[in-house]
Formats: structure tokens, C-alpha cells, sequence
């Protein structure tokens, strides 16, 4: 193999994560059709397939016929803005459920909180980088048994604990920085007992809306790390809201306080001293 050959066939990362992105049904909506058709551009070569939409108006149709994995919003549209599209949109039996990403130029702190407390799950500025976009979408629509890593990462965790943290995953989600990979893992640790808590408290009063947004809580924050095995559950959870099917909501809190009550709760504990 000539010099030539062996670089036409070197993937860069970023290609091989485009190559490796799931099938998926993304909606990006935006007034401006050269940011549409940069994100067509994008995700062309990927399993993801791509609807635009240049208004709020057309947005709000194609919710109401098509159920998405992921919606990216901009904010600044005439008639209608992201902000009013999105409260729409989760009105929408077939799209309550669905991660919305805020995309916009604004990026101060300030901004970010408001469209998170607008009905936003995520915030993307622009201009929009490929490789932002790509690590949005796997998190919030990568199973993990879908996310390809490294094969000489090692998981510095004892093996009883691998079913529970996946340490590999918790390195992608970090972009492989080893750093910000158990800076994440600890945050989790900390707000991981509170929340079931939290969770145990709902169900036993019957708040059925609480429990919703504290699993809505708690599985965006396992989309950060590494714990698939709950965040497989609360994904199945999130699913039965999603289409209004409750009946095995019982059985599936059971299982998900199952997975943490054992070895997760001493994880999560912190060493004694």
C-alpha cells in the first residue's frame, strides 16, 4: 500500500463518530435555510435523518404527524419564536417527551437558565461546530451499547461495580478527558441519593407529575456519564410517560430503586477517611 492509499483511508474522529451516530429521527427547525443546510450537510454522510423546518408554524404539523428523537430549536423566529414553539410542542402527545435543544448566538449564563427554565433540556450555541453537534446528539439519543470507544480504555473500578459504571462510557461522554470524565461521576454520585429520595418520597404520595420530572431529572444527568443500566431504566420510564402508559410504573420504580440500593448507594457514598 502506497503513501497515498493509506492517507485516503485514514477516518478522522469526528468522521467515525458521524459513522457511528444511531438511526435516529432528528427536527431542526430555524428561519435562516443556510443554517438548515448546514446541519443537512452535517449529518448527511450519518443514520440520522434529518427534517427542516422554517418556521414555528410547520414545526408544530410535523410534531403533531411524526414522533422525533431529538429537536433543535432556534430561538429568534418571526411570528412565532422557539420559546412558544416549544411550549407548544410539549402539548404534543407524540413529542412531550422529546429532548429539545435551545440553538441560538446568545450564550451568556443568564440566557442559558432562561431557556432551560422555558421548557428547554439542553442549550447548543451557534455558530454550530460538527463536533458540539455530534456529542449533543449521543447525548441524548445514544444507547449505550450503541457508543463505540476506545479499545485500550481500562475501567479503574472493581469488577463488581462494571455492570453498574461503565467507565468507558463515562471517558466518551467526557471527550476522553480523564479529568472532566470522574469530575462528572463524583457530581453525580453526590445528587444521585437525594434524587431517589425524592423519586421513593413521589411515588409513595402518588405524585405522579413529580415523579415524572424527577426521572426527567435523573436521566438527563445519567447522560453526562457513565451508568447505562440506569439510564436504560429511566429511559424506559420516561418512554411510558411519553405515551401515557403507566400501567408498569410500579414494577419499573422498583427497579430502578433495586439498582441503586445496593451496590450503587455504597458508590455513591464517599470513602471513609
Amino acid at each position: 500500500m502506497n503513501k497515498n492509499q493509506s492517507t485516503a483511508k485514514r477516518v478522522s474522529p469526528i468522521q467515525h463518530k458521524l459513522k457511528a451516530l444511531p438511526y435516529l429521527s432528528i427536527l431542526a427547525v430555524d428561519d435562516v435555510a443556510i443554517n438548515l443546510v448546514l446541519l443537512s450537510t452535517f449529518l448527511k454522510d450519518s443514520n440520522v435523518k434529518l427534517t427542516t423546518s422554517n418556521s414555528g408554524k410547520v414545526a408544530l404539523e410535523y410534531c403533531h404527524e411524526h414522533e422525533y428523537d431529538l429537536i433543535l430549536m432556534d430561538i429568534q423566529m418571526p411570528i412565532m419564536d422557539g420559546v412558544e414553539t416549544t411550549k407548544h410542542i410539549r402539548k404534543i402527545e407524540k413529542n412531550m417527551g422529546t429532548p429539545i435543544v435551545a440553538v441560538t448566538a446568545h450564550a451568556f449564563d443568564a440566557d442559558k437558565h432562561r431557556f432551560l427554565n422555558s421548557g428547554f433540556d439542553d442549550f447548543l450555541a451557534k455558530p454550530i461546530l460538527l463536533e458540539n453537534l455530534l456529542d449533543l446528539i449521543l447525548t441524548w439519543c445514544a444507547k449505550p451499547s450503541e457508543i463505540e470507544v476506545s479499545p485500550d480504555k481500562t475501567i479503574p473500578l472493581e469488577s463488581e461495580h462494571t455492570s453498574i459504571v461503565d467507565w468507558e462510557l463515562a471517558l466518551t461522554r467526557a471527550n476522553f478527558n480523564d479529568v472532566a470524565a470522574q469530575d462528572l461521576l463524583s457530581k453525580f454520585m453526590v445528587m444521585l441519593p437525594d434524587i431517589i429520595q425524592e423519586i421513593r418520597n413521589d411515588n409513595k404520595e402518588g405524585n405522579i407529575k413529580a415523579i415524572q420530572d424527577n426521572i426527567h431529572k435523573l436521566h438527563g444527568a445519567c447522560c453526562y456519564t457513565g451508568v447505562p443500566k440506569l439510564q436504560h431504566l429511566c429511559f424506559e420510564i420516561e418512554s411510558g410517560f411519553k405515551v401515557q402508559q403507566l400501567h408498569n410504573l410500579d414494577s419499573q420504580l422498583e427497579r430502578l430503586m433495586n439498582t441503586y440500593t445496593a451496590p450503587f448507594r455504597r458508590l455513591a457514598q464517599p470513602a471513609a477517611a
